[in-house]
């Protein structure tokens, strides 16, 4: 715990003294103005005052900093041990679904997607409780059958896992790894079965990667038998060749077993292209028995030993929503409600994770660390947050300081509000005691038994906006729901970014859209309820302004232009006063930028 505070102090002194530099520094530059330049000194204090701004919301919200710690032997000793109510020790710990969207496979790698998938499903979480749900947004059959293959390869991988505590249970990250992979494994079998795994693993990469060739080959050879087919059945009916050599058949992309791919054709056809297919759903792993399935010797079927093992596979399912034409499909916002719909149904856990395709599980135990934080006293399911329901939570917080205690009801729609009083069918009352919870007693919390929500409108992820995901949270932290940034000893996921200057440059694009929309919307921080904390609303205030900063900073960096062509400054001299407030606040800001790496953990040439 030390290594963290020293750091925290540290950055804490830094924002301090640098507070002060600024505020010496800007008090300078207002009370000294450039008389034969006003419009350039004006300019340029109008942007260092707006840089200050930004820099100082910035702050803010580090200067209120909490470290938890997990204590997962606790949360196997409350729900994963043997008791009077459970005498086989199974495990009570909720459902999770985790949620992985990909929307071309042209772009993201299907081998990536399959390692991505690979490690959720090795996951040290009970296999009955856990479903993973790929949303295919483009329809493809490259994906569908690279998940298939996917599931085919996780009897293998993920035993190998369990049995040999493998980390990462990605396996392009595990075994791309140089460092010595045979320390501190105490199994003689290890070597031969690693040696082993990692030869499925090599013909499982090409197996993936020489699918779109494949498909497309296929697909050939049945169009090719179709279009003799039809010209067959032309002759047959007694038309003549001329028109028999006309005959065109639709370029179709056809499935392995011979059959019609019903999502997205390589030609785009009416009813098969990208935003105009059919919805589709297949479940490649089925859910799981209730009761272990331990495996068997190694022979020619089973590459490792795993008659002491469970082999069970968690559930794993394939999604592409339906779409059509002249309708908005709402982007990744519309394909995670459909998960959310889909899942309901299939599993219908009370939790989600939500990963893309690209970031993986990178700690086996990360999801148990997340419950952790779930399953503390107060809490309760937090999938019914995407509903649109409010929190059973008495205690608000109210202005810069202080807390207030109130009475807090789940918010039902409209309609079901403006009926009587007596016409309580659709309520009910529950009594909850929460000793010991710095939140205080829920005096009554009513939760609608047959609400009727207005379709999407209704419940899930917000429509209407490029950054979904940050104005989904807004709503839930509007209405009072709190969220916990849980960090983990080892990193918990890691990913891919982008790599070259035109897809950085169109990230940021479409984040900076995001937070504009956000400023001119009424998810704005400014209108936020009194529900939600003063930091919380700066950071989102701080979110939604961002963008404008670049205007300031174009206007800044053109000054020098300016001043050569003008012969002027933004000083009427270079007071050395100024120069040493102007160091001060530089050489800050860099100690402040090396401290926060520090702290974070990662090193300077990561």
């Amino acid at each position: 715990m030390r290594q963290f505070i020293l750091p925290i102090y540290n950055c804490s002194l830094l924002i301090v003294f640098r507070l002060a530099a600024l505020r010496l520094f800007l008090t300078w530059r207002v009370r000294h103005p450039n008389r034969h330049a006003m419009w350039l000194w004006a300019m340029s204090v109008t942007c260092e005052l707006w840089f200050a701004l930004s820099w100082i919301l910035d702050q803010l919200y580090k200067l209120c900093l909490v470290n938890r710690v997990t204590d997962l032997s606790v949360l196997k000793e409350r729900f994963e041990s043997p008791n009077l109510r459970n005498p086989k020790g199974r495990s009570d710990l909720p459902g999770i679904e985790v949620f992985v969207s990909i929307a071309d496979p042209e772009k993201e790698s299907p081998l990536v997607t399959s390692n991505t998938i690979l490690s959720i499903l090795a996951v040290d979480y009970p296999v009955e409780k856990l479903a993973c749900y790929l949303s295919d947004d483009g329809g493809s059959l490259l994906t569908f059958e690279a998940l298939a293959e996917t599931a085919s390869f996780a009897r293998t991988w993920v035993p190998f896992c369990r049995k040999h505590k493998i980390e990462p249970r990605n396996p392009e990250a595990y075994f791309g790894r140089k460092r010595d992979l045979l320390k501190n494994k105490a199994r003689l079998d290890f070597v031969r079965e690693r040696r082993r795994v990692k030869r499925e693993y090599d013909e499982f990469k090409v197996r993936i990667n020489s699918l779109p060739e494949s498909i497309r080959r296929r697909s050939d050879a049945y169009n090719a038998n179709e279009e003799l087919r039809a010209k067959k059945k032309q002759m047959e009916i007694g038309v003549g060749n001329s028109v028999a050599d006309s005959v065109k058949v639709a370029k179709a992309t056809w499935m392995f077993d011979g059959s019609l791919w019903p999502g997205t054709w390589t030609s785009g056809e009416v009813d098969h292209s990208r935003g105009d297919h059919a919805g589709i759903i297949q479940a490649m792993l089925a859910p799981p028995n209730a009761e272990p399935v331990f495996g068997s010797e190694a022979d020619g079927e089973n590459l490792i030993d795993t008659t002491e093992f469970d082999i069970r596979l968690s559930m794993l399912v394939y999604v592409s929503r339906e779409k059509r034409s002249g309708y908005d499909q709402n982007k990744k916002a519309g394909a995670m409600n459909a998960l959310v719909r889909t899942s309901a149904i299939m599993s219908n856990g009370p939790f989600i994770l939500n990963l893309d395709c690209d970031h993986y599980v990178y700690n086996s135990l990360a999801l148990r660390e997340g419950m952790c934080f779930m399953l503390d006293r107060g809490c309760i399911f937090r999938k019914i947050a995407l509903y649109r329901f409010s929190p059973p939570r008495t205690t608000e917080h109210h202005g810069w300081f202080g807390r207030k205690k109130i009475k807090l009801l789940s918010r039902k729609p409209k309609s079901l509000r403006r009926k009587k009083k007596e016409e309580d069918d659709d309520e009910i009352s529950l009594r909850i005691n929460d000793d010991g919870n710095d939140d205080g007693d829920v005096e009554s919390l009513l939760l609608p038994r047959r609400t009727k929500l207005s379709g999407e409108k209704e419940s899930g992820w917000i429509y209407g906006l490029v950054t979904e995901d940050v104005v989904t949270g807004y709503r839930m932290r509007n209405r009072g729901w709190r969220s916990i940034y849980c960090v983990t000893k080892r990193d918990a996921f890691r990913g891919t970014t982008p790599i070259n200057l035109t897809d950085r440059l169109h990230q940021v694009l479409r984040w900076a859209t995001g937070s504009v929309e956000i400023s001119f919307s009424r998810n704005n921080a400014l209108f936020a309820s009194h529900r939600m904390k003063f930091l919380q609303r700066v950071a989102y205030f701080n979110a939604g302004m961002y963008p404008f900063t670049s205007f300031f900073l174009i206007v800044y960096c053109v000054m020098p232009a300016l001043s050569l062509f003008s012969g002027q400054f933004i000083v009427a001299s270079l007071n050395v006063t100024f120069l040493i407030y102007l160091l001060a606040i530089t050489l800050t800001l860099c100690m402040l930028a090396l401290l926060e790496i520090k702290w974070s953990g990662i090193t300077l040439h990561d």
